[in-house]
């Protein structure tokens, strides 16, 4: 697993708890997806305004397939045998409880397989407030 930074905030007003939540959610399916000797790489910065701050995770398995990339956030929507289909529900709805969006690409950009989630939440403790 990788871990990068890049103009990190000293701070963020975010639920400490609901975020280890949703980086948690994200970087089990990675490793789950990810195979022997592939990375999974996980990261924080700040755009480039300094106003939201920026998380992904990224894994290099399969990817989603594109039928699937518009139910991946349905509660109970899983392609696993045993998984329950709550876990990116769970990351979407929290995302959205800090005014924040999701993305996700599968393949990544100038990638021809796996998957990156891009998460971006507003700084600003007003906005999410």
């Amino acid at each position: 697993m990788l871990i990068k930074t890049k103009n990190c905030p000293e701070t963020a007003f975010l639920d400490q708890d609901q975020m280890t939540q949703v980086l948690l959610n994200l970087m089990l399916n990675a490793l789950h997806e990810a195979l022997s000797g592939q990375t999974v790489e996980i990261g924080v910065s700040t755009d480039g305004a300094h106003e939201n701050i920026v998380f992904w995770a990224e894994d290099e398995g399969p990817g989603i397939e594109a039928v699937n990339l518009e139910k991946i956030f349905d509660p109970f929507f899983t392609t696993r045998e045993k998984g329950t289909g709550l876990g990116l529900a769970i990351v979407h709805k929290i995302v959205e409880n800090h005014r924040g969006r999701i993305e996700v690409s599968s393949p990544p950009s100038g990638k021809d397989h796996g998957c990156r989630f891009l998460i971006t939440i507003p700084m600003n403790l007003e906005t999410i407030l």
